[in-house]
């Protein structure tokens, strides 16, 4: 059997720590986000996910920004719970209304907060 020199070991036990390392790093920055974990603002964006309507919206508008009748017609909401469910989701800065376009368009954090549901969406347990 060949046998692994002495150095190359000594990398291997190095890489190996290397990357234990940035493990310990990752939860250790994870842990502290979860201690420092804003209630209010957690709550807000949960109650904004609490509705299958406003899931739907984030994920028309994420393929395309909308228009105010475009949503309510692909929806079939009255105008008044159209309202509310943009309300929510924009207090919750998951979506934005583009003055200029008059279109409710997607925020990044939208967009970051969409893909982590979906992940969670399919973690089978």
């Amino acid at each position: 059997m060949k046998e692994i020199k002495p150095e190359i070991k000594i990398l291997k036990e190095l890489l190996e720590n290397i990357e234990l390392s940035k493990k310990e790093k990752a939860e250790a920055i994870i842990e502290n986000m979860i201690i420092n974990l804003d209630e209010n603002k957690a709550v807000q964006i949960t109650k904004a996910l609490a509705s299958e309507d406003r899931i739907k919206i984030l994920k028309l508008i994420y393929i395309n920004p909308r228009k105010f009748t475009e949503l309510k017609e692909q929806l079939n909401l009255p105008s008044s719970s159209m309202v509310n469910n943009l309300n929510q989701l924009i207090n919750a800065k998951l979506v934005k209304h583009n003055i200029k376009t008059n279109q409710y368009e997607i925020t990044q954090f939208g967009i970051t907060v969409l893909r982590v549901l979906a992940l969670l969406c399919n973690i089978t347990y």
